[in-house]
């Protein structure tokens, strides 16, 4: 993993931690490990080992592919956006479905309208 890959996985890492509101020391605690290392992590510079990701993917409610192809930057959009729609409770994806519609509609609006 190259620098730019490791600091992909950090920001992944530390935006899922800070969107289910967890602090580090909560996630530390979890893994058993330093909140300096959780710290470390999310900084990019301290590495991650496969046990410690496969924790944090579940603790943070995603699967470990969320992180490693992000962080290599493989999936498409359209892939990213199904996996992610995977992610999702049945109500959210009821919701991100309907706002899907509302953008069709609107895109389909502004087409007859600029003509």
């Amino acid at each position: 993993m190259n620098i730019d890959e490791q600091e992909c996985l950090a920001a992944r890492l530390r935006a899922c931690r800070e969107r289910l509101g967890l602090t580090q020391r909560a996630v530390a605690d979890r893994l058993g490990v330093p909140r300096s290392a959780v710290s470390g992590i999310e900084a990019g510079t301290r590495k991650v080992d496969s046990l410690e990701l496969k924790a944090l993917a579940g603790l943070y409610q995603r699967p470990v592919g969320f992180f490693l192809e992000e962080a290599a930057g493989h999936p498409s959009e359209p892939a990213r956006l199904l996996r992610l729609y995977q992610c999702l409770a049945a109500a959210d994806r009821t919701r991100l479905v309907e706002y899907a519609e509302l953008l069709e509609i609107a895109r389909t609006a502004h087409r007859f309208t600029v003509r």
